[in-house]
């Protein structure tokens, strides 16, 4: 996979050329997918998360300043496994590990929703003017 490739799976409505385009590689944990209403010049991305096992209340979606780049920030921390409480874990398949994923956003992107239904997190993104402010998400 080309670096170009890996750079735009990780921006939201930056121009890759530009100044702002800035990004490292993370962790694929959890996967996701994103997409996006043009290929060509994209106004609107949907970011889909496979978070099978994350409650509502376990998950965080925020957008911040991440040296100085407006980042999209998905968190997920699993509680205790109080449905096995009374059992010894014999085969540990499922994993429940923390995560955290970043995607870099323009000036001129923010969120328009979250939901999250069977398991799987929808962030829709969508170009806008530009705010300065930090901002935690709803979902719902």
């Amino acid at each position: 996979m080309s670096e170009l490739h890996e750079l735009l799976r990780h921006t939201l409505g930056l121009s890759v050329f530009g100044d702002q385009a800035r990004w490292t590689r993370a962790s694929a944990y959890p996967p996701c997918n994103i997409y996006a209403d043009n290929a060509e010049a994209p106004t609107a991305w949907r970011v889909v998360v496979a978070v099978a096992g994350f409650s509502k209340e376990e998950l965080k979606v925020l957008v911040k300043r991440v040296n100085g780049v407006k980042t999209l920030i998905i968190e997920g921390s699993k509680g205790d496994e109080s449905y096995a409480r009374d059992m010894v874990l014999v085969d540990g398949g499922i994993a429940y590990r923390r995560f955290q994923r970043h995607f870099s956003m323009g000036e001129n992107v923010k969120i328009k929703e979250v939901n999250l239904v069977d398991g799987i997190l929808t962030i829709d993104v969508e170009s806008t003017e530009p705010k300065e402010t930090d901002q935690v998400i709803a979902i719902k």
